[in-house]
């Protein structure tokens, strides 16, 4: 949300560039944090596939 906020908003590029932050930094910090929340939902899926094999596994042996 910060970097989407401050790439739609001129004046706040206009104010952060004087720090030397260019609209490609922002860019790749977007990239970045967007590949870390794809990561994340990829982990839990995973995560939720291995639950539920434990949980298939279980029930077979129970058979």
């Amino acid at each position: 949300m910060f970097y989407k906020n401050l790439l739609n908003n001129e004046s706040a590029k206009e104010a952060i560039s004087e720090f030397g932050i260019t609209v490609e930094k922002l860019n790749e910090g977007k990239a970045l944090i967007e590949a870390a929340e794809d990561d994340k939902v990829n982990r839990k899926k995973m995560g939720d596939v291995q639950q539920a094999t434990k949980d298939r596994e279980k029930k077979v042996d129970e058979l």
